[in-house]
């Protein structure tokens, strides 16, 4: 049967280059599904489609240009920690993001108090171009409060 991971087979050449059992089982618990089949013998996993789609997600960017879609590298791991500075490299590398592409980038992003979509609010811009049209967010412009020198005084 294709499409699926013998357990006992694929962790022995995991181990082989490496990798500790512990990790190779918590990926496929995260990724995959136990198939109860006596044909197919052993433990035996079904990867699941829309994890490992959302995982790669995280990791790729779309642009269309013209009738042609580029797809490159673009890791939610080589974004900084710090919200504004997060937020800052995703629109230096794209000015204007979707919400379906931005998402991905997003979710992950944990701050104390705040929600994703906390997080979008202060810091993108989200405009419409047409009611039926896809809202698009871009770079907000963070203006700093410079508290007059004459204020300082009283």
């Amino acid at each position: 049967m294709t499409g699926f991971l013998n357990e006992d087979e694929d962790l022995r050449v995991v181990e082989a280059d490496g990798f500790p059992r512990k990790i190779v089982r918590r990926c496929l618990e995260v990724y995959g599904s136990k198939v109860n089949n006596e044909t197919i013998g052993g433990c035996t996993w079904r990867l699941e489609q829309r994890p490992v789609c959302v995982h790669f997600a995280r990791e790729v960017l779309t642009e269309k240009l013209g009738i042609e879609t580029r797809i490159y590298a673009f890791g939610v791991s080589s974004l900084p920690s710090v919200p504004a500075k997060w937020f800052s490299k995703l629109f230096q590398e794209k000015p204007k993001w979707e919400w379906k592409e931005l998402q991905p980038f997003v979710r992950d992003l944990k701050v104390p108090a705040l929600s994703s979509e906390g997080l979008l609010l202060m810091y993108t811009r989200r405009t419409q171009p047409s009611a039926d049209a896809e809202p698009i967010s871009s770079a907000c412009v963070i203006i700093p409060l410079r508290v007059p020198q004459f204020w300082m005084a009283y």
